[in-house]
């Protein structure tokens, strides 16, 4: 299904791998002209333990991202530019202003150990993205085979995130850029989807925040 931004539902346009074959579409990633990127800032932000107030740290990222690029991939790079970002005083507390030398060598345990993590999660997401596109082209099933089978590919992806997500030590979250500290809304979590181009998903009018927990 195609959705074109600004336009209510009843626009939409659905398509399937027929009519690829059909010749109707061109392939897949073709442009007319040169797509330009997505860009948008990742911020690290905590919570006061005491005041429960929001504040940011550390240096923000500046990311960009292919538009043609899916959600789960595009969050693979996102995740691949967190884990060279990530530095110890990333794992100390707000009200320690220096680390002790016990204190440095748990943080240097805990920004390891949250990198290995970073790294089996952006081999998942990279593998299973490939494994996604391969399927959607290569494959003779039928119509409504495809579906069932990307389907499931999806939503095998989506229960390994739900798994290793939590395991790390922040949640990442979809907040407008101007209002990284937060809004009345209800912050989207950072979806990992197949079936979704990050330029359809996020703009620059949005960043990310990784929530520290």
């Amino acid at each position: 299904k195609v959705h074109f931004d600004s336009y209510s539902s009843k626009w939409d346009q659905i398509y399937s791998i027929d009519d690829f074959y059909n010749s109707r579409l061109s392939p897949l990633y073709t442009h007319s002209l040169e797509p330009k990127p997505n860009k948008f800032t990742v911020h690290f932000r905590g919570t006061n333990a005491k005041s429960k107030s929001l504040y940011l740290f550390g240096q923000p990222l500046n990311v960009s991202c292919k538009s043609e690029w899916s959600v789960a991939k595009a969050g693979a790079f996102i995740l691949k530019r967190i884990s060279n970002a990530l530095e110890v005083f990333h794992f100390k507390s707000p009200s320690e202003k220096t680390l002790s030398p016990i204190e440095r060598v748990i943080g240097e345990r805990s920004m390891r150990q949250t990198r290995e993590m970073l790294s089996s999660i952006i081999e998942e997401l990279v593998n299973t993205d490939c494994k996604y596109i391969s399927s959607a082209i290569e494959s003779g099933e039928p119509h409504t085979s495809l579906a069932q089978q990307l389907a499931s590919i999806a939503d095998s992806l989506s229960r390994k995130m739900n798994d290793v997500l939590p395991l790390l030590p922040f949640e990442i979250r979809v907040t407008p850029a101007q209002l990284p500290l937060g809004s009345n809304r209800k912050e989207a979590v950072f979806p990992f989807l197949l079936d979704r181009s990050i330029g359809n998903y996020i703009t620059n009018k949005y960043s990310l925040v990784l929530h520290w927990r």
